[in-house]
């Protein structure tokens, strides 16, 4: 039976690949998907005590949900961030368990790909869900906001917030999906 890296292993592969990067306020990049994690895991929780995981758990155990959440969202912006570092078939040999390789993967901006369309591909898969709505609510924090506006044009702040709101509601099943499509259009 092939090992995969544990839930601590993946915490450092993370810090390790974000190593020397820095928040838009001058902070270490590795604390932004600690948080993520925190948060993404909580809302696994809550969906598991809810029952909203029922057909989730035909092919994974509540442990087992909890651990890809925590792993996917701990390397959610690897891929992104720092491709020579990060990449599926590296993270496969160094033994990160396939199905999070799949929902980072996911989580991963396309290139030439609208946002809004990303929302609707993640919203297809609950952990990959669970991930970025943790990393909706970490980057729409309002001290994170405070940071940016010295620095960027107030416009495209409230205008990025405004999209992670609508994508937010809508992963959390707050806004049904046509709402969000017509919304989403102008991303």
């Amino acid at each position: 039976m092939k090992k995969y890296l544990s839930d601590a292993e993946v915490a450092v592969l993370s810090q390790k690949i974000h190593r020397g990067q820095t928040t838009a306020d001058g902070g270490p990049y590795y604390l932004h998907p600690e948080a993520v994690s925190e948060i993404a895991v909580g809302f696994a929780r809550d969906a598991l005590k809810s029952g909203a995981c029922d057909l989730l758990l035909r092919d994974f155990s509540p442990a087992e949900i909890i651990s890809i959440t925590f792993q996917a969202s701990r390397l959610h912006d690897t891929f992104e961030d720092q491709p020579r570092r990060a990449n599926p078939e590296k993270f496969l040999r160094l033994g990160v368990h396939p199905e999070v390789v799949k929902r980072v993967t996911m989580l991963t901006r396309t290139e030439g790909m609208p946002y809004g369309e990303e929302i609707l591909h993640i919203s297809q898969d609950v952990i990959a869900t669970f991930c970025k709505r943790g990393d909706l609510c970490h980057n729409s924090r309002a001290e994170r906001v405070a940071t940016l506006l010295p620095s960027r044009d107030i416009s495209r702040v409230l205008a990025a917030q405004q999209k992670y709101l609508l994508s937010y509601l809508f992963l959390s099943g707050a806004l049904p999906r046509e709402q969000y499509v017509e919304f989403a259009k102008s991303f």
